[in-house]
């Protein structure tokens, strides 16, 4: 039987020798942050620091792997907050005593993320079945009390030191084997139980750089007291520079966007987190689709020239080794990530708004654009406010020639040699001033609506918001109980688009249908269905003419829908 340690004690000791690092560098010319509701004033010095890294790798490894079912998809414990798995508690809750990784190498998790150019890792501690993947003091249930009896996180810790990369932590509080989970024991049992469990998280592993919380529910916060603070504190005590996501329950430093796309944004730090094979975030069987390396190369684009940080995922065999396909696309996406490193760290969202022709970065006087290879010959660059000093390509390296225009400038892109193998090019503009201050602009004009209407409002956030050019508006309908809502927009004369793109949340709601339609000939006309409206930065569709476009959305259950900008456009 685990005895308790004396976890304050360690704060303490710790507490009084916290990490530190070598100062980074602030560029002054980035946008002010402005944090908003539900966010932190983060340092600068710790938010300039999670930029600089801006790309890392998720892992999400536990007794499910292997075994075809995804984590969250597996355990049927009683609670209000039901997981969709069947696998009775009974059974999933003795998988641990199988779960022996014979074959972990953590120096080979650490070469891997090196090679891709990812700069840290995000490691899964504790998942939603309450498995514990590190040496814990206060629970049975734990990598110590499995086969393999040595604690992983400890070595993944010592391989992190040792090779450069640094280490973040994933951490559900939601707990789906702790007996007081969610039950009138839950304070203060389940509470000391966090927090002890935290403290060794935070004083046993050295430098934490980003903690990534996954849900409080369905415990409320009368069930969770204070606890949320008391962790956000000691961790912001004892590693200063760390970063913590918005689902702990306290004022975060970044937004999340699973497997989505958030909006393009300059002052709001946010993360896309994603997986490497078709939506499986932990490792289920061989046969799992890998996603190309195209679509990888897509979301790193449009979320580094929207602003946010990109987070891949791998997981793990149950032996601890890694699937080589797996491997293989993570080296694809470092052979482009490499020789652009200096487009990508450190960036923030360009002035150049992204579109079907790809995405731009931005900083200090340099602004990047990522170019879709398939472009050639004369590329129009709106930019009146400002100088171009020089014009290259990145690789291969390559001077460009340009010359100004009534709108800006024209950028002569030579055709790609045959060998060049990416979706995607990369122009260096040295400008006469900050770029990361220009205002931001589409390459092709929005089709900026006359008027706007909806199916219904909800008060204080009309349809208006969402062509208001704002990420902190948007429109809601006027009740969650509507399962059809539609949002409208409306032009004097007839207008031609052939691309569209929605910067939404819908919660956790199940949407049974997404589409957009025009009205044409007396009657609306589906254009295009989406199976996820914000899993892709845009939609391509048939060039269309019409005064009327909307977005509609369907839900089985209830309509949360919040819509934060539709952008509509021909490219």
């Amino acid at each position: 039987m685990k005895v308790r340690k004396p976890y304050l004690l360690a704060l303490f000791l710790f507490a009084s020798t916290p990490f530190l690092d070598a100062k980074t560098e602030i560029d002054d010319t980035l946008i002010e942050y402005k944090p908003v509701e539900g966010m932190r004033a983060t340092p600068p010095e710790a938010l300039a620091k999670w930029r600089e890294r801006k790309l890392a790798l998720f892992i999400h490894w536990t007794v499910t792997a292997d075994r075809g079912r995804s984590v969250t998809q597996s355990h049927s414990r009683h609670s209000r907050f039901k997981p969709s798995g069947k696998i009775p508690p009974e059974e999933y809750d003795l998988y641990y005593k199988e779960f022996n990784p014979v074959r972990y190498n953590p120096q080979e998790w650490t070469q891997m993320a090196q090679d891709a150019g990812l700069k840290y890792i995000v490691y899964v501690s504790k998942h939603h079945d309450g498995f514990s993947l590190f040496d814990t003091a206060y629970s049975e249930y734990d990598i110590m009390s499995s086969p393999y009896g040595k604690d992983v996180l400890k070595m993944l810790a010592d391989a992190c030191r040792a090779s450069g990369v640094e280490l973040g932590l994933y951490y559900s509080p939601r707990d789906w084997y702790h007996p007081a989970f969610d039950t009138d024991r839950h304070d203060p049992e389940y509470n000391d139980f966090y927090l002890a469990q935290m403290t060794e998280l935070a004083t046993n592993y050295g430098p934490i750089v980003e903690l990534w919380f996954d849900g409080m529910t369905p415990a409320g916060p009368d069930k969770w007291k204070d606890t949320p603070e008391q962790v956000a504190e000691m961790l912001r005590e004892l590693h200063p520079d760390i970063m913590l996501n918005p689902r702990g329950g306290v004022p975060a430093d970044f937004e999340t966007y699973e497997t989505k796309y958030g909006p393009y944004k300059r002052d709001i730090p946010w993360q896309r987190c994603s997986t490497l094979t078709v939506f499986a975030w932990n490792y289920r069987t061989p046969d799992i689709p890998v996603r190309s390396i195209e679509e990888l190369l897509d979301e790193l684009v449009y979320t580094i020239g929207r602003g946010g940080n990109y987070l891949l995922n791998i997981g793990p065999r149950a032996d601890g080794s890694l699937d080589e396909n797996h491997v293989r696309q993570f080296r694809a996406f470092g052979e482009f990530v490499k020789p652009h490193g200096e487009a990508i760290y450190g960036t923030i969202a360009g002035p150049f708004i992204d579109g079907a022709w790809g995405a731009s970065t931005a900083k200090g006087n340099t602004t990047y654009l990522f170019i879709r290879s398939a472009i050639e010959g004369p590329f129009q660059i709106p930019l009146s406010d400002a100088e171009i000093e020089s014009a290259s390509l990145l690789n291969p390296a390559g001077k460009l020639s340009f010359e100004k225009t009534e709108t800006g400038y024209a950028l002569d892109l030579p055709p790609v040699s045959d060998d060049w193998t990416h979706s995607f090019r990369v122009v260096k503009l040295q400008l006469d001033q900050p770029a990361t201050r220009l205002d931001p602009r589409p390459l092709n004009p929005y089709l900026v609506p006359t008027s706007l209407a909806a199916s219904s409002s909800k008060m204080g956030q009309p349809a208006e918001n969402a062509a208001d050019d704002s990420v902190q508006t948007y429109w809601q309908p006027a009740s969650p109980k509507d399962q059809v809502a539609w949002l409208e927009y409306q032009y004097d004369q007839p207008v031609t688009f052939n691309h569209v793109s929605l910067g939404y949340d819908h919660g956790w709601m199940p949407v049974t249908s997404s589409r957009i339609e025009a009205y044409q000939e007396g009657e609306w006309k589906v254009l295009l269905q989406m199976k996820d409206p914000v899993a892709r930065p845009f939609h391509a569709i048939e060039p269309t003419t019409t005064n009327r476009i909307r977005f509609v959305q369907e839900g089985r259950r209830s309509n949360t829908l919040e819509v934060v900008e539709m952008k509509v456009w021909f490219e």
